[in-house]
């Protein structure tokens, strides 16, 4: 008995997206907003640079004080030792300090600087400082494109506490991207080097490739993938020609004895050659059509 190929015009449904099973520990954002002053005017501070360390003195970030002389910064529990949160303050003609607090939920900071009578930190001196431990971030939400806001479907993980969110629901929220990650799924549960173990087949009459899949959508990464579809193909004959895509075949498709074994039905890398009618497929399970040999 010979495999049909049936293309299902309802296929997506039946695609499975298997997310990398990597647990996944929630913890909590602290808020953090400061106000800097002069220690004995108690005139408010502004331009002072602001860094965050943990207990081992290890840098987590650096802010700029406003023209209000506040900062704010949001921080995960997960970057804190000890819940210990060190604050070096820096700015032209007063002392460089270190400032040592617990932090366990959100937290406004009063701090006071004092005049350096030294004037270790010129301003020269500051600025050059300054240059060196300041990195500006761009602003995730002043434009977008509005093709991507309807159309991305991909779903978006909080670094720390774990919520999930769509690409819509980000822009909606004005959401900070930097700490958002896409969540890496795929369908595909094999290594790229066990795809050299697949069988190699040619066929004709597969013309509806709009139910065919893009591996950049599915897996992270793909190109790891491609790389050795494609090494595999040429070597079979195929002429270099059209895009590698993957070809969903459910199981009841396959033959009885592999139903039991491929449940959720397999994928297949698929090749439409662009100079003859013709279409490669690099396949887990054998295709019996026409031979390569």
């Amino acid at each position: 008995m010979k495999y049909k190929i049936i293309i299902i015009a309802f296929i997506y449904s039946f695609v499975s997206h298997s997310q990398t099973n990597i647990p996944f520990k929630k913890r909590s954002v602290h808020k953090i907003k400061g106000l800097i002053r002069d220690n004995t005017t108690n005139d408010i501070l502004t331009g002072v640079v602001v860094e965050f360390m943990n207990e081992h003195k290890k840098w987590i970030d650096t802010r700029v004080s406003d023209f209000d002389g506040q900062f704010f910064f949001k921080i995960c529990s997960n970057k804190l030792i000890n819940n210990t949160l060190f604050i070096k303050t820096t700015q032209a003609f007063y002392k460089q300090e270190i400032f040592k607090y617990e932090i366990t939920s959100d937290t406004v900071l009063k701090i006071n600087m004092t005049i350096d009578k030294k004037k270790v930190f010129s301003k020269k001196e500051f600025e050059k400082y300054k240059n060196n431990k300041l990195y500006f971030e761009c602003s995730i939400n002043d434009d977008f494109n509005e093709i991507e806001y309807w159309t991305n479907k991909k779903v978006y993980q909080h670094y720390c506490t774990g919520e999930q969110k769509k690409y819509k629901n980000l822009i909606d929220d004005k959401e900070d991207f930097s700490e958002w990650n896409l969540i890496n799924k795929s369908i595909i549960s094999y290594p790229p080097e066990q795809l050299k173990s697949f069988k190699v087949s040619r066929h004709t009459f597969i013309d509806n490739i709009q139910v065919t899949l893009d591996p950049a959508e599915y897996i992270s990464n793909y190109k790891e993938y491609t790389k050795v579809v494609r090494e595999m193909l040429l070597k079979a004959g195929w002429n270099g020609t059209g895009k590698v895509r993957l070809l969903w075949i459910p199981a009841f498709v396959l033959k009885r004895k592999l139903q039991n074994k491929h449940t959720k039905g397999v994928f297949i890398w698929y090749v439409k050659q662009k100079s003859e009618d013709m279409f490669w497929m690099l396949s887990p399970v054998k295709i019996e059509t026409i031979s390569v040999d």
